[in-house]
């Protein structure tokens, strides 16, 4: 989101909730408490600093008022940065999904993160951005699959049924996002629809990538 109108810069940044809550478990938050915190914008490669890389401070964030720890149900959370980011050609906006506009079934999806990349060892992730194609499922087959943790009404299904890809640990945070079409079908741009909750599940209205 811009500062404003026209700008070409924010200093907002989207995330999951249980990203920041353990922060606002150990007590009042302050600037003091957020110093260690920051955001890199633009970064491709962990290990080297980048050309067009920037790293902005975070001085406050605001979780979701419906937010539930236990079965992280709108595990959504707003950073505030220190300053706003400019855009330029490595940093740039996505846009918001319209209120209510569901993703059709069979729709491809992207998601993106720096998780774990080796299923035996928690402690291998990745040092390259690692991006994953998903399609998005069925509601009531999905319900089928995980009915004991699945809630058709505030999740949405995406990702292999057999489990075969997801995203992972350390993906929590990261977008899964969509084409945006034009009425004539032609591709309009990037549009977030969901934030990776946990492992292999991803929020919007809670969605989960098997």
């Amino acid at each position: 989101m811009r500062v404003k109108e026209n700008v070409e810069q924010s200093d907002i940044v989207l995330t999951a909730a249980h990203c920041v809550q353990k922060i606002k478990e150990g007590g009042p938050v302050n600037a003091a408490v957020l110093k260690p915190y920051s955001i890199v914008a633009g970064d491709h490669m962990h290990s080297v600093v980048e050309k067009g890389e920037e790293r902005v401070g975070v001085i406050d964030f605001q979780i979701h008022q419906n937010y539930s720890k236990m079965d992280k149900v709108n595990d959504l959370a707003i950073l505030k940065l220190a300053k706003p980011i400019s855009f330029s050609d490595t940093i740039r906006p996505i846009c918001l999904p319209p209120k209510g506009d569901p993703i059709a079934v069979g729709q491809t999806c992207v998601a993106a993160g720096w998780g774990r990349i080796d299923s035996e060892d928690e402690r291998l992730t990745s040092d390259v951005l690692q991006q994953l194609v998903v399609p998005v499922h069925d509601q009531n087959k999905c319900f089928q699959k995980w009915v004991r943790v699945y809630n058709k009404e505030t999740m949405t299904c995406a990702g292999a049924m057999d489990g075969s890809t997801s995203v992972c640990n350390g993906d929590s945070g990261g977008p899964l996002y969509v084409k945006q079409k034009t009425a004539a079908g032609l591709n309009k741009g990037w549009q977030i629809s969901w934030v990776v909750s946990e492992g292999a599940t991803l929020n919007n209205r809670r969605s989960m990538l098997a």
